[in-house]
């Protein structure tokens, strides 16, 4: 019986390692405001949240933001804002239609994408 017990005790000691890297590493990304549309050529200001199990801020991430839309792919990074955990970026979408920003913490594989944002071309000349 003792060494069904050890041998037990032997691979639940051997597996342990492993474990802890199957949890954890996810974080929540609130953002603070999300326009329903924008002009383009207008710098778009994203400013959002980044948090380790939705709960505790994380600082020094090197957040990206991937915008698609309008046969565009582009990368934009973030930088630190002015609370714990709080990130800022912008983006100026050069042509009118549809884009999707996903939003990549910088911790692991959390991100998140936004709802489309229209782009409407901006008015110019006078009437």
């Amino acid at each position: 019986m003792n060494t069904i017990l050890w041998s037990l005790a032997l691979s639940l000691l051997v597996a342990a390692p492993s474990t802890p890297a199957s949890f954890g590493g996810w974080a929540t990304i609130s953002i603070e405001k999300v326009p329903d549309k924008v002009v383009t050529g207008q710098p778009l200001d994203l400013v959002f949240v980044v948090k380790q199990h939705g709960v505790t801020p994380l600082s020094g991430l090197k957040p990206t933001l991937e915008v698609k839309g309008a046969g565009t792919v582009a990368r934009v990074d973030a930088a630190p804002g002015k609370e714990k955990g709080q990130y800022k970026a912008t983006v100026v979408l050069a042509q009118a239609g549809s884009y999707f920003i996903t939003i990549h913490s910088g911790f692991g594989e959390s991100r998140l994408t936004l709802p489309a944002i229209s782009a409407v071309a901006a008015i110019t000349g006078s009437r």
